[in-house]
């Protein structure tokens, strides 16, 4: 097997097939049938006993004979996959590791990832610098005209390209959106179902003069994405950042409050005695949340409080207060301008405060505590993402006629669709978009050349970019499931936004 390994490298395809038959290799074997396709090529022949082309002075039976028989541009998979192959024998525990965090939020497994994903091998080899260690171990049995070739492959990097021109079945026309440099693509399975505008991840390949192939896959990046990944690829991260990346981009929303504080939905019941000045103390620190009739003795009324910060995000309570709301929190904004923190309800000598985050927690918990010196925690409950995805989840089991198993199904991944939230996650989910909404039609955008929306509207040159962009969310919108399309970024108010 080492020595069929050998003339796979040398591209001695009778010599590899003969001792990979040998060996009793059945029909499918990944690198049996490669030969085949090899030996199955045609390209120019030269006389044996004639000067070999390379320029050596050696006949060409003693040169290349049986090499270049198969033009190079028919051998570019055949190279690609002896690169692959070494990786697979020398770092076969490190890609499977790496195929395990490409598969965090998907239901394959590592083995079944690395088949459908050529981006794990890519990376591992190119952004991990295995690439030149294979040259380093193997590139002296590699035919000269191959060994020139992955000399040029070792120095293209992967980047970001925005995808201008869609020739089906022919090829591509790629600008990179980090350099600006445009290039043309042979490409057959990419265009299929490819549009002008998408943003994807890739490295071309030289494969000769200036045409270009790519390998390790193609990876579509959301709009929403862009400037991570154009940050990421900045920084020349590692394999596994950037598959921890693609894999993040695939997986749930990551919800954080406008603290960069993970979202954590928090209840802390505090027993603070039976002082009649509770509800009092309350009303002087806490914006009243007024329910049923207060002229009613018997009525709830203002037994809620709202903790909100002022419109300038400084106090949170009376002069002699710490402050306790450096920036806003969740979204949730008040007719006057502020923000919402937390709620507080008083229930006799109970006191549950909800919070969104354990930072806010413990704030509230000093605060609490300043403003009622004996007061006591009794219980305190915390419910992360993961948390209420699992409940979500055995609820479903337990209660749901019918248990869904269906591999294709959206949740047989065991991710919570954000339709089967719980309520306040949801009403989190909405505001924070709200807001991510009024900021993104001022923040710089990538696809607009880091121009503003607001700007590129202004700007005779970018305004059909910024239509191209916004028909091309609108179209990845009308893809969302009904249940979901509520929670993301609408076209249309972006549209409203903007004066559209």
């Amino acid at each position: 097997y080492d020595k069929s390994w050998f003339e796979f490298d040398r591209s001695e395809w009778r010599k590899a097939k003969a001792l990979l038959t040998k060996l009793g290799a059945p029909p499918d074997f990944h690198d049996l049938k490669l030969i085949e396709q090899m030996l199955n090529s045609s390209g120019p022949t030269v006389g044996r006993n004639d000067p070999c082309p390379c320029g050596s002075g050696r006949k060409y039976k003693r040169c290349h004979a049986g090499i270049d028989e198969i033009p190079l541009r028919a051998r570019l998979t055949a190279l690609y996959r002896k690169s692959n192959k070494w990786l697979e024998v020398r770092h076969n525990r490190d890609v499977h590791l790496h195929a395990l965090i490409r598969a965090q939020h998907t239901d394959m497994s590592p083995a079944e990832m690395l088949e459908t994903d050529p981006l794990i091998a890519d990376s591992v080899l190119t952004e991990d610098g295995l690439f030149d260690e294979w040259l380093t171990e193997r590139g002296a049995l590699l035919p000269s005209d191959e060994a020139m070739l992955a000399e040029q492959w070792a120095l293209a990097e992967r980047s970001v390209f925005e995808v201008t021109d869609v020739r089906v079945d022919e090829g591509l026309t790629l600008r990179d959106v980090r350099t600006g440099d445009v290039v043309d693509v042979t490409e057959r399975l990419g265009t299929q179902g490819m549009k002008t505008g998408r943003y994807i991840l890739a490295r071309p390949l030289p494969v000769g003069g200036d045409e270009r192939q790519i390998f390790g896959g193609v990876t579509l990046i959301p709009d929403h994405a862009l400037h991570s990944f154009i940050e990421l690829l900045d920084s020349e991260p590692t394999a596994l950042q950037l598959l921890s990346l693609v894999a993040k981009t695939e997986g749930p929303p990551e919800l954080r409050n406008t603290d960069g504080d993970e979202m954590v939905m928090c209840e802390t019941t505090w027993d603070v005695g039976e002082s009649g000045g509770a509800r009092q103390i309350l009303d002087d620190t806490f914006e009243p949340v007024v329910s049923g009739d207060p002229a009613d003795p018997n009525s709830t009324a203002a037994k809620e409080w709202s903790w909100l910060a002022p419109p300038d995000g400084r106090g949170g309570g009376s002069d002699a207060m710490p402050d306790w709301s450096d920036t806003p929190d969740d979204g949730r904004i008040t007719d006057d301008g502020r923000t919402v923190l937390g709620t507080l309800t008083l229930a006799g000598d109970h006191l549950v405060v909800s919070t969104n985050s354990i930072e806010r927690a413990e704030r509230a918990a000093e605060l609490i505590g300043s403003l009622f010196p004996d007061a006591a925690i009794l219980e305190e409950l915390q419910s992360s993402l993961d948390d209420l995805r699992e409940d979500t989840a055995y609820e479903r089991y337990v209660f749901e006629d019918e248990v869904v198993t269906d591999t294709n199904d959206r949740n047989s991944s065991g991710l919570m669709d954000i339709a089967d939230a719980s309520p306040e996650i949801q009403d989190a989910v909405r505001q924070m978009m709200n807001q991510h909404e009024e900021r993104w039609v001022d923040e710089s955008i990538p696809a607009l050349g880091g121009a503003t929306p607001r700007q590129a509207l202004d700007d005779p040159t970018r305004r059909e970019d910024l239509f191209r962009l916004l028909d091309r969310m609108e179209e990845m919108e009308k893809r969302l499931p009904i249940d979901q399309a509520g929670f993301g970024m609408r076209t249309s108010r972006l549209r409203e936004l903007l004066g559209l």
